[in-house]
C-alpha cells in the first residue's frame, strides 16, 4: 500500500476515534506502509506472512515482536473484545484441512 493512500483509520482519527487492526496486514511491514503508519494507534497481528504455527505463537505489538499463548484465532478475538468500544478491524485467518 503506497503511503499517500487514505485509509479509514486515518479518517476516523482525525475524528477522535482510537482505532486498532487486529489479525493479518499484508500491505507493507515497514513505517510508513505497516498499521501503525496507516492510521491504526495499535496493531496485534502479523505483517510480514504467517510463520504456520497457529499455536502459541510469535505476533507484532505495536512493532515490538511478542509470543503469546493459545490458538492465534482465540488470541485476536480475546485482544479486540479487550480492545472495545474503539473502532476495530479485524482481518483473522481461517484454517482449513
Amino acid at each position: 500500500m503506497r503511503s499517500e493512500e487514505r485509509t479509514f483509520a486515518e479518517s476516523l482519527s482525525e475524528q477522535g476515534y482510537s482505532t486498532a487492526c487486529y489479525g493479518k496486514w499484508h500491505n507493507g511491514e515497514h513505517y510508513p506502509h505497516n498499521p501503525n503508519g496507516q492510521g491504526f494507534d495499535t496493531f496485534f497481528g502479523f505483517s510480514a506472512g504467517h510463520w504456520n504455527n497457529y499455536f502459541d505463537p510469535r505476533m507484532e505489538y505495536n512493532g515490538w515482536e511478542v509470543t503469546v499463548e493459545g490458538y492465534i484465532i482465540d488470541v485476536l478475538i480475546d485482544r479486540e473484545i479487550q480492545a472495545a468500544p474503539m473502532m476495530v478491524n479485524v482481518p483473522t485467518i481461517i484454517v482449513e484441512n
